[in-house]
């Protein structure tokens, strides 16, 4: 979804391509979008084990610590194979650069064999994304009471 919404973001912006500044703050909308799509899942199911935590419904040993960030691991080998068969089979350019549309503007920057090695990199960023983003939701570190009167 985060992929869809940056590639739906880019296209609207697409008669302002010429202007660079306009073209940067695509290529970090893109990229927020997508990260805080990820994350925001993540979050939402560390708050909730952190409710039942907090309700004494589980122990401490037994919060699965580790899931997103085993979620974050096979949405990045998702994406990373997208790349690799572009590699091996290259198939038209334009289908490859929609499918990474977080990626897009970015990609029509660098140069074109460079382009899978930069959306691999950039992909790798999901999985420490979901991890962070579980583990505020656990430690509840972006509640707005702690965050306003602390």
């Amino acid at each position: 979804m985060g992929n869809l919404l940056a590639l739906v973001m880019t296209f609207s912006l697409a008669p302002f391509r010429g202007e660079t500044v306009i073209v940067g703050m695509t290529m970090l909308f893109a990229a927020a979008i997508y990260i805080l799509l990820v994350a925001v899942p993540a979050y939402k199911d560390g708050l909730d084990q952190h409710t039942k935590l907090k309700k004494k419904k589980m122990e401490t040993a037994t919060v699965p610590k580790y899931n997103w960030l085993i979620v974050g691991l096979i949405l990045w080998a998702i994406m990373a194979a997208v790349s690799i068969a572009f590699l091996i089979f290259p198939f038209e350019q334009w289908i490859y650069r929609v499918l990474n549309g977080a990626t897009l503007q970015l990609s029509n920057l660098i140069k074109n064999r460079y382009v899978p090695f930069v959306n691999i990199g950039f992909y790798a960023l999901t999985a420490p994304t979901c991890h962070i983003g579980f583990m505020l939701g656990l430690g509840d570190k972006l509640s707005k009471d702690k965050v306003m009167y602390k």
